[in-house]
C-alpha cells in the first residue's frame, strides 16, 4: 500500500506551535535569566572563548543586541572578558564558574518542568518523542545529549525547588527584556533539544 505523502508544511506548523507552547509552560519562576541571556550564555559555555561578533553570529542577532546581552551577563558576574591571545587588540568572552552553574541549573529546572508535562503520556508516546529527538537535534544543529541510563530526568520535587533558580522565559526575544528580537538558529536549538525536550531522552533512557 502506498504511504500517504507527508505534508511538510503541516508538520512545520504543528511543530512550531507545540514548541512555543512547551516553552511557555516550561517557563521558570520570576528572577530567572531571560531566554535570550540564557541562550547566549549557553553558547559561551559550550563554544567559548568567543569573540562578541562570533557569538552574535551563532545567536543570529545584531552586534548592538549582543553588546546589550553581554553587558547584562557581565553585570551579573556570569561572564568575563579576556584579551584574545591571537590579537591583543581584541577580547574574547568566557563564562565564569557562576555562569556555568547558571546554565546547568537552568537546564535542570526546565528538564524537571518538562518531565512533569510528560508525566501523563504512556510509554508509546514517550518512545515516539524520543525517536524524533535525533532529527530535532539535527534541525536545531546541536550535539545530542549523552545517555543517562537508569536515571530519571528530574526528581518529582525538583520543579518546586527550582522555581527560585535561573533560566527565564522563552518569549522569543534575544535578550528577553533587554534586547531586540532574533531569528531561528539558537532559539530552536535551546528550545527543542537543549531545553524544552531535555527530559525525554532521560525519561526513556535514550540520548
Amino acid at each position: 500500500m502506498t504511504e500517504t505523502p507527508i505534508d511538510r508544511g503541516d508538520v512545520a506548523a504543528r511543530l512550531a506551535v507545540a514548541v512555543g507552547r512547551i516553552n511557555r509552560r516550561a517557563r521558570p519562576g520570576t528572577g530567572a535569566l531571560s531566554y535570550g541571556l540564557l541562550s547566549a550564555l549557553s553558547t559561551i559555555v559550550r563554544l567559548g572563548p568567543l569573540r562578541p561578533g562570533d557569538l552574535a553570529r551563532h545567536e543570529v542577532v545584531t552586534k548592538p543586541t549582543m553588546t546589550r546581552v553581554l553587558s547584562d551577563l557581565d553585570a551579573r558576574g556570569l561572564i568575563e572578558r579576556v584579551t584574545d591571545p591571537l590579537d591583543g587588540r581584541a577580547s574574547v568572552i568566557t563564562a565564569t564558574r557562576a555562569g556555568v552553574a547558571a546554565v546547568h541549573e537552568a537546564r535542570h529546572e526546565r528538564a524537571g518542568i518538562v518531565s512533569q508535562l510528560l508525566a501523563d503520556l504512556d510509554d508509546g508516546d514517550l518512545r515516539a518523542i524520543a525517536g524524533a529527538l535525533d532529527a530535532l537535534e539535527r534541525v536545531a544543529q546541536v550535539e545530542p545529549m549523552p545517555a543517562r541510563s537508569g536515571r530519571s530526568a528530574a526528581p518529582t520535587g525538583s520543579v518546586h525547588s527550582a522555581h527560585a533558580a535561573s533560566d527565564g522565559a522563552a518569549s522569543g526575544g534575544a535578550g528577553g527584556g533587554t534586547a531586540s528580537g532574533r531569528a531561528g538558529g539558537g532559539a530552536l536549538s535551546d528550545t527543542v533539544s537543549g531545553e524544552a525536550l531535555a527530559a525525554v531522552p532521560a525519561a526513556t533512557s535514550q540520548a
